[in-house]
């Protein structure tokens, strides 16, 4: 029963995440890749990105998913937010972790804060992890 309720977790973000491809063509008017400049205080720029990230810490993981983010320029500098949501990988010898994790975070300047929600399995036990995480 925990495997089929992890497999109608992770079957969507996986199928989703294999779409994105085909919702990316673009003419190339309107392609704008250009951002805001420093002199336009008061400036807003807001995408969907595709979320990666690999790391090593006592195990390989990898990760991959959407981030809603945003980016904003004013008279103090520029701050950014993102909302994501994304599956996680961690490649052990004898059994990989796979996980469902969403989170958010905010970056004032050079600060980086944020929160994280993880439900990860190796399809024998459960496990909800929930990360603060701050850095520069």
């Amino acid at each position: 029963m925990r495997n089929l309720f992890l497999y109608t977790l992770l079957l969507p973000i996986f199928l989703l995440l294999s779409q994105t491809n085909l919702f990316s063509q673009a003419p190339k008017d309107s392609l704008d890749l250009s951002f805001p400049k420093i002199e336009r205080y008061g400036a807003t720029r807001q995408q969907i990105s595709l979320r990666i990230g690999m790391g090593y810490q006592k195990a390989f993981h990898s990760e991959l998913g959407l981030a809603y983010h945003k980016c904003n320029y004013g008279e103090l500098g520029w701050f950014s937010s993102a909302v994501y949501l994304s599956s996680e990988r961690i490649h052990l010898k004898d059994t990989p972790i796979y996980a469902v994790k969403m989170g958010y975070e905010v970056n004032p300047m050079i600060l980086n804060l944020g929160i994280e929600v993880k439900y990860q399995s190796d399809f024998e036990t459960i496990d909800w992890v929930f990360s603060p995480k701050i850095g520069l």
